[in-house]
């Protein structure tokens, strides 16, 4: 269904910044704010849940920051033998550490999310999560992932691997996000097994059918355009679709707004985060569908359905209604139909 361009209300959610400090009883009072301003954000399976006001420093209630380990004397040993038992051999470019850390799921409720390694090899993408028997892991074939899913809930991230017949999910501090992206980007160019036919073009599109050049984007939204995990080949040709990104930020009752990039091998949509949408609104959702994976789009009057080509696998919980739905700006989904509508298939 083709979008009708008018705004729609969401749910008004403050993003204060983050204030490091040493004090915990000003750490516990920060969490405190972000957990009542976080969309409920649900435990999962191996996360623990701890009492949000049980006294304790301020370094477990902040998240821990994730990193690429530079020996790998600095990876857990029963991480290390576990991911290359399943991905073949790892240097340290090809793992990402991302220790035990604390978040919150509602107020007045906190969880403990388990160490975890993602190990990125050659042909398997594999994590391993720390339990009371020592670790276990979880894998997919690079051949049979179709989207990444990466979305920030403040200073947390929550990355999808959607595979055709799992999903790997992962918890992180988004404070060193742009090392985990780097392993993604290599992991994309895995995941794209054909490239297609695709002309260059650009719509920002605003209130009023107007239209704007891509030289007068803000400043935001040029340096994303820049990003290597939205533009992996700046110099080859894309189809590019701008919502109201002019007005971005500037409205707590409108749906998260961006930009939207089809070239060659996959479809990248990036857009504010859509789990605060207070302003200002930081940091940017990101969403990677592989060109051959990509089975539909379509409208419903509020988000953006997703549909991902699984190819003969069973049934799973990732076909219906869409294992991707995206509430966004009505404009960019608009404009996105006007660029794209030859290149993708709308239903």
């Amino acid at each position: 269904m083709r979008p009708a361009t008018d705004t729609h209300p969401d749910v008004s959610i403050a993003h204060p910044g983050f204030p490091l400090s040493d004090r915990a009883g000003e750490a516990r009072a920060w969490l405190g704010r972000q957990s009542r301003a976080i969309v409920r954000e649900p435990a999962e399976p191996g996360e623990i849940l701890v009492p949000f006001r049980e006294p304790m420093g301020s370094e477990r209630w902040l998240p821990k920051r994730p990193f690429r380990p530079s020996r790998l004397q600095e990876v857990p040993a029963p991480a290390l033998a576990a991911l290359e038992a399943v991905c073949g051999s790892l240097q340290v470019d090809h793992l990402y550490v991302i220790p035990a850390t604390t978040r919150p799921t509602r107020p007045g409720e906190s969880v403990l999310t388990p160490a975890r390694v993602l190990g990125f090899g050659e042909t398997t993408v594999a994590m391993w999560v720390d339990d009371e028997s020592g670790g276990h892991v979880q894998s997919a074939p690079i051949d049979r992932l179709i989207a990444i899913d990466d979305r920030e809930i403040l200073l947390y991230g929550r990355l999808r691997l959607l595979a055709t017949d799992t999903v790997l999910t992962v918890r992180y501090s988004t404070v060193s996000r742009e090392e985990l992206q780097e392993n993604l980007c290599v992991l994309r160019r895995g995941m794209a097994s054909e490239r297609m036919a695709i002309e260059s073009g650009f719509l920002w599109l605003e209130p009023g059918d107007r239209r704007r050049p891509q030289a007068e984007l803000p400043h935001k939204w040029r340096v994303v355009l820049d990003y290597p995990w939205v533009r992996a080949e700046p110099a080859e040709p894309a189809l590019i679709a701008a919502g109201d990104v002019g007005r971005a930020g500037s409205s707590k009752m409108r749906s998260p707004t961006g930009i939207a990039v089809l070239d060659s091998t996959e479809l990248v949509i990036a857009t504010e985060p859509s789990r605060h949408v207070d302003t200002p609104r930081y940091g940017v959702d990101l969403l990677a569908v592989p060109r051959a994976r990509l089975k539909s789009l379509s409208w419903d009057g509020k988000s953006l359905l997703v549909r991902l080509d699984r190819g003969n696998a069973a049934p799973s919980i990732l076909d219906e209604p869409a294992p991707v739905t995206l509430t966004i700006d009505p404009y960019l989904v608009e404009a996105m139909w006007q660029t794209m509508g030859s290149a993708a298939l709308w239903v």
